[in-house]
């Protein structure tokens, strides 16, 4: 059925938003009109003490944040000084604190994080793109002239089925699926879901959706984070990059993740957003061929 749909959508040349394939200029640098702290307040030796809720942090030297830090795994480079903001456990949310409150035992305190720079990305030489080492081949359905290359090998991990290596946190999951929902759960494997993409808004910096990479030109999402009126969803491909090969939800991961820009934007031409939710289905194709490496693949 996936297949059907795929087929069917890029068979299609329309688009139920407008898009303009122009892509913006990635020579153009943003310009920071205030400091701000970079790695989610990691560095940061500043003095303040409030939480974004306004109340007063706790000094960390307290019997009741002694308690709270019992066996917690802080940096220790991060000096707990005073009752300040700190990030000791580097927490992709940014600095925090113990409060004395009824209802939460810590809060994040507001600071001016930077932003990463997204206007960039790093070309690759054409030989070094795609390919993979397997042997075995299996016959394709959709045309690499279109579709892009990576469908013959879809599913197969560079870090896990190529090498033989088990995932360790897949049992779990499954056993975790049959009971309905994840309760608390561990930090997947790195390079577990190479496949796996993050839909992010170039202005303001923030992720909308999650995605899967199909190939190395196109990647699928719900139709419903492209256009929906209800939530003033009207994205084109002006507004949109996409992160692939990410681990950390928050950082900017060099060597491994990918920042990639779209040249267009297929919705089902049949989704309707007004009753249903039928067809919530899109196809974006990445304005250039990503590389695959060890972190990304279909």
């Amino acid at each position: 059925m996936l297949m059907i749909i795929l087929l069917f959508l890029l068979g299609e040349n329309r688009t139920t938003v407008p898009f303009s394939p122009t892509l913006p200029h990635l020579q153009e640098k943003t310009q920071q009109r205030e400091e701000c702290e970079p790695e989610e307040g990691l560095s940061y030796r500043g003095t303040l003490s409030v939480t974004v809720s306004g109340d007063q942090c706790l000094p960390w030297a307290s019997e009741k944040a002694r308690q709270l830090s019992y066996k917690k795994d802080f940096l220790e480079e991060v000096p707990l000084v005073e009752n300040y903001c700190r990030n000791p456990d580097h927490d992709e949310d940014g600095v925090w604190c113990y409060v004395d409150h009824p209802n939460m035992t810590y809060n994040y305190c507001n600071l001016n994080y930077c932003e990463i720079n997204l206007n960039y990305v790093t070309d690759v030489p054409e030989d070094q793109q795609g390919g993979r080492t397997i042997t075995d081949q299996h016959e394709t359905f959709f045309d690499p002239k279109t579709f892009g290359e990576g469908e013959a090998d879809c599913g197969i991990r560079p870090l896990f089925e190529e090498k033989d290596i088990s995932d360790s946190t897949e049992n779990e999951l499954l056993e975790s699926c049959s009971q309905g929902r994840i309760v608390k759960g561990v930090e997947a494997d790195v390079g577990s879901a190479p496949w796996q993409v993050m839909l992010f808004k170039k202005k303001p910096q923030e992720l909308v959706c999650g995605a899967s990479l199909i190939s190395n030109r196109w990647v699928l999402t719900a139709a419903h984070c492209i256009f929906y009126p209800p939530w003033d969803k009207n994205y084109t491909t002006d507004d949109l990059l996409v992160r692939i090969g990410k681990h950390s939800r928050t950082r900017y991961e060099q060597g491994k993740e990918k920042i990639m820009f779209l040249d267009k934007i297929i919705t089902h031409p049949k989704y309707n957003w007004i009753e249903n939710l039928d067809r919530d289905i899109a196809l974006l194709r990445l304005s250039k061929p990503v590389p695959f490496n060890d972190y990304i693949r279909p």
